[in-house]
């Protein structure tokens, strides 16, 4: 966020919202989350019957287990990300413009 302090002065400056600025971040960052959830969904699905070799009193394809954890990992990165925005969205685009 500090090395996009200037884009997003400008973009303040040409009139951008600040729930405009907030949804860009908090976008930026679940991209990365969502493409890993489903890369590890896809994961967990292929090697689901090798785990319950490995693990006792798990079903291959658990699906509360499917549902809750990438729940929560959507919850932990959108709490991650939404200081940030909250932070960008406060932003005074002239003391931004001059930090650079």
């Amino acid at each position: 966020m500090s090395q996009r302090t200037s884009e997003i002065g400008i973009r303040q400056a040409l009139g951008a919202s600040a729930a405009a600025v907030m949804r860009t971040i908090v976008g930026e960052g679940l991209r990365p989350t969502a493409i890993g959830i489903v890369l590890g969904l896809a994961t967990a699905a292929l090697l689901g019957r090798v785990m319950t070799t490995l693990l006792a009193g798990v079903e291959p394809h658990d699906a509360t287990t499917c549902a809750i954890v990438p729940l929560i990992v959507v919850l932990v990165a959108n709490s991650a990300t939404l200081l940030p925005a909250c932070r960008a969205a406060r932003l005074d685009p002239l003391q931004a413009l001059r930090t650079d």
